[in-house]
């Protein structure tokens, strides 16, 4: 390796000391420009490479959502999320007496409709004397009604009568038995 080199230094003759500062020119680095801030975020509903969508069910009476046993939810909330494929559904009403599998495919960021065709069953009327049967607003003829066909679900009878007035029932219709309207005007129930 070469040898160390030694340096003397020595102080300036005082002559340099008294002289005038001379002026050094110096060329600066700016500093880095600062990092861009990152774009804002945005939310889309169908980020690319998403891995789920939604379904909806329309249907107009509440039953629970399944797939293979396990529960996904409810017809009540707007839209369920789920992972994209197909999936086999079960879709239940105790109430009702009523259940259906039904086949959705779950597209990436998108929403499915899955439309529930509810089947109907049958609801007697009679009034004791007699009289004008309505059902949901549509009027259905004079008592006694035998073998009405509604859908399942929940239904408004108003039985009217020119002397004892108006009487309304609230019925459910289910699978499991025919529904009955029995109203006796006279006796007031």
């Amino acid at each position: 390796p070469p040898a160390p080199v030694a340096i003397q230094v020595t102080k300036p003759p005082v002559a340099f000391s008294l002289a005038p500062p001379v002026p050094a020119e110096r060329t600066l680095i700016p500093p880095p420009p600062p990092p861009k801030p990152a774009p804002p975020v945005t939310t889309n509903p169908a980020p690319p490479g998403s891995l789920s969508g939604w379904l909806r069910v329309e249907v107009p009476v509440a039953m629970r959502i399944s797939e293979d046993g396990r529960l996904l939810g409810t017809t009540d909330v707007d839209r369920l999320m789920l992972p994209t494929r197909d999936h086999v559904l079960d879709l239940r009403s105790d109430g009702l007496q009523f259940s259906s599998r039904q086949m959705v495919t779950i597209k990436a960021g998108e929403t499915s409709t899955l439309p529930v065709r509810l089947p109907s069953a049958s609801i007697s009327i009679n009034a004791k004397p007699w009289a004008e049967a309505w059902v949901d607003g549509e009027r259905v003829g004079d008592t006694p009604i035998g073998m009405l066909m509604r859908t399942i679900g929940r239904h408004e009878v108003v039985l009217r009568h020119p002397e004892f007035g108006e009487h309304r029932v609230a019925v459910m219709v289910t699978l499991a038995q025919p529904a009955r309207v029995i109203v006796d005007f006279k006796e007031g129930k």
